[in-house]
């Protein structure tokens, strides 16, 4: 059942490495595996794909400033003691804005390694990226042993550029990879540095190589198609086509067996890895306590102010006896898209 899960488990990232075995193990013993938090909505860019914007499109800069009622830092930590309490290793900062922004996300990432969590930071390069702030940073996630996974986009920086709605971004990405590079975040093993991709309309066509680059740099790839939640449910006419996307998935299969003797299926969610979605396998808590299986958003649980983790883990935990590592809530997505015989072949 959790096949791809156990071919990949040496090829992931510390903090999504975790193999079969282990998952079993952790769902029979009634554990979570992954807090999945975030920091502050500000951000200081605009993807034009953003899972964690709940308005349209044509609200650009929604992320300029903090939402109403967002988590206080003590709110945060009591969440990552609750986490613990139900057997959580790994925590996962997925947005809402960019992380590094926010003045309590050091905090709030050294409490979560004083419990035991090793961070995984989504980031969009751009304070990593700063000739002024960048070492500083990137120093202390080396020391606290975070995984840090970077936005990527497109190998072409103007593309980038024009995808997050920013100048010079795709530039500060670049001298932020390089930073983690120097300090040594992909000469780990597991790995400790990731880029984060998209399977995307105009750039479907530069995945193959960036999987390739991934393997020979020791970069974990983080790759998929939209997140059905947030703006993805209004822009999902700029998702490549199904058919190409059966495609793209099946040729990095190949690559991988062919080029690089790494064998996966050619499932969702994961370009290169398959069905590997150990991060399911826990609980995403959005910075306004509104808690969900994931970030796909497809099972909501209420909001942590008014109810205990521990009650919303028991209220989950029977949908996981069976889980594959696969992806319920793009499953959910494609059904009312394709038809059935087209959906079995990445689900």
């Amino acid at each position: 059942m959790l096949f791809d899960i156990n071919n990949t488990a040496a090829i992931r990232m510390r903090g999504w490495h975790h193999d079969g075995n282990f998952c079993k193990e952790h769902l029979a013993q009634g554990k979570m595996i992954h807090l999945l938090a975030e920091t502050s909505n500000v951000c200081d860019q605009d993807c034009e794909y953003c899972y964690t914007v709940l308005l349209t499109l044509d609200r650009p800069n929604f992320h300029a400033r903090q939402l109403p009622g967002e988590l206080s830092l003590e709110e945060r930590k009591n969440l990552i003691d609750q986490a613990v309490a139900l057997g959580a290793v790994s925590y996962d900062i997925v947005g809402a804005g960019e992380p590094l922004i926010d003045r309590d996300f050091l905090s709030q990432v050294e409490y979560a390694v004083s419990k035991g969590l090793v961070p995984i930071v989504f980031t969009n390069g751009s304070i990593l990226g700063n000739l002024k702030f960048g070492q500083k940073f990137a120093e202390r996630l080396w020391e606290l042993g975070a995984s840090v996974v970077v936005k990527w986009n497109s190998k072409d920086r103007s593309v980038h550029d024009e995808i997050v709605r920013r100048r010079s971004a795709g530039e500060k990405r670049d001298r932020a990879i390089e930073l983690l590079k120097s300090l040594g975040f992909n000469k780990t093993n597991p790995t400790r540095l990731g880029i984060d991709n998209i399977v995307y309309q105009r750039t479907i066509g530069e995945v193959p190589d960036c999987v390739r680059m991934c393997r020979s740099e020791n970069i974990f790839l983080v790759c998929s198609t939209f997140i059905p939640s947030g703006r993805t449910q209004k822009a999902n006419e700029r998702e490549a086509a199904f058919a190409d996307i059966v495609r793209l998935y099946e040729e990095c299969r190949r690559i991988d067996e062919e080029e690089f003797g790494i064998h996966h299926t050619a499932a969702m969610p994961y370009c290169g890895y398959g069905r590997t979605c150990t991060q399911y396998m826990g609980l995403y808590v959005t910075i306004q306590g509104e808690v969900y299986g994931c970030v796909g958003q497809s099972e909501a649980y209420g909001n942590i102010r008014r109810r205990l983790l521990a009650d919303v883990w028991r209220e989950r935990l029977p949908i996981l006896q069976n889980y594959d590592g696969g992806c319920p809530p793009r499953r959910k997505f494609y059904e009312q898209r394709v038809a059935p015989q087209e959906l079995k072949v990445l689900f």
